[in-house]
């Protein structure tokens, strides 16, 4: 699993993945999945991805989607599908769930 590979698959509480949905990305059924391992709610959500299944998947499961301008398809692709949010550099993502501001001269995009 490229998780471990990478080291760091201990940082997650909850994998799901195509194998454990019968209907994939956009159908939000992954996300309610995740939700209820967590005993979590959509208000306490929000969806990060590179695709715009990912941010379709967000606003069918009634979750903030945050793009990522690195995604191969490129930004303005997915800027098409109005992402919540759309970040340039992983540590911006910080700024968007409130935990510091990122103030490296990247400022986080609010669709």
């Amino acid at each position: 699993m490229g998780l471990r590979l990478c080291g760091i698959a201990e940082y997650f509480d909850v994998l799901v993945t195509l194998d454990d949905v019968k209907r994939p990305k956009p159908d939000p059924e992954g996300i309610h999945a995740a939700l209820r391992a967590l005993a979590s709610a959509p208000d306490a959500a929000m969806m990060v991805g590179d695709s715009h299944y990912d941010i379709e998947a967000a606003r069918n499961a009634g979750i903030p989607s945050v793009a990522v301008a690195w995604s191969l398809k490129g930004i303005d692709y997915l800027q098409a599908y109005s992402p919540t949010y759309i970040i340039h550099d992983m540590r911006e993502l910080l700024a968007v769930v409130g935990l510091k501001s990122y103030s490296e001269g990247i400022a986080v995009a609010k669709n």
